[in-house]
């Protein structure tokens, strides 16, 4: 039996190994510069967007689509505005997180979440490469773009400390549930100005190969959605936020008596 356990023993190490090569591809060194990123392409991704957006309706009005001429003012002007009402929001998500600190008793659901998301990325970068070599470029982005969220999560679930989530002795089973179900919420609102401008990035290149393949004019209803949901994006976030956490709120208040007494 010793000898069994030394053997199983070894295999755990071999795996520890593998787990700590998967917490450095995700260091909170490599979010935060993903983090710093998204905000240095956001505005340069919108304006590329409001650009595109005048090009693909003025395209069409010179190809017989009279109305196009109106859109071709009005949609880039919507696009700004949106965009200037939902600028403050990012700061607003940012707050959110610093604001609403959640404890967990041990970092093990944590990890094995993390896992999971992590072997899920590569099954998605995996299809993602093979649609993008049978000519689907779109379906390609879209999923890569879910594996950049899960791989987001990952990142979060191996360094909490990013959430705002700290793993204590202290923290009751009551709490530990609040933190696990809240924890994709929290990712969510972290990551939400990379999520934004993956969005506004498909949309603008859906939009891009609509202006030089009129069979794919259509396309400009998935296209104009993609845009505008990922302008409205931390607006969207933080009113999700908001209206959840409010839940959470109450069932922290409760907790937070009983351990007072």
């Amino acid at each position: 039996m010793e000898k069994i356990d030394q053997i199983l023993s070894n295999i755990y190490l071999k795996l520890d190994v593998v787990v700590n090569f998967l917490k450095k591809i995700t260091s909170i060194e490599l979010m935060t510069k993903l983090n710093d990123l998204s905000e240095k392409v956001h505005a340069t991704l919108i304006i590329s967007s409001v650009a595109l957006t005048f090009i693909f309706f003025l395209r069409y009005y010179f190809s017989g689509y009279d109305p196009f001429l109106a859109y071709a003012i009005t949609a880039p002007v919507g696009i700004i505005i949106l965009a200037y009402l939902s600028k403050d929001f990012h700061k607003a998500c940012s707050n959110l997180i610093s604001s609403n600190k959640t404890t967990l008793s041990n970092g093990a659901i944590l990890t094995f979440n993390a896992i999971l998301s992590l072997i899920a990325f590569f099954l998605l970068v995996l299809a993602g490469v093979a649609q993008l070599l049978s000519g689907e470029a779109i379906t390609a982005f879209t999923f890569m773009l879910y594996a950049l969220l899960l791989y987001m999560s990952a990142g979060t679930q191996f360094n909490p400390s990013l959430l705002n989530i700290e793993v204590t002795d202290n923290s009751s089973s009551g709490e530990d549930f609040v933190t696990i179900f809240s924890t994709y919420l929290k990712s969510f609102v972290y990551f939400e100005k990379i999520i934004s401008a993956a969005l506004i990035f498909v949309g603008a290149l859906t939009l891009l190969t609509t202006i030089f393949d009129s069979s794919k004019v259509f396309n400009m209803t998935w296209a104009f959605g993609l845009i505008t949901s990922g302008v409205a994006f931390p607006i969207l976030v933080y009113l999700t936020f908001t209206i959840l956490w409010f839940f959470n709120s109450i069932i922290l208040s409760i907790l937070s008596i009983g351990k007072s007494r």
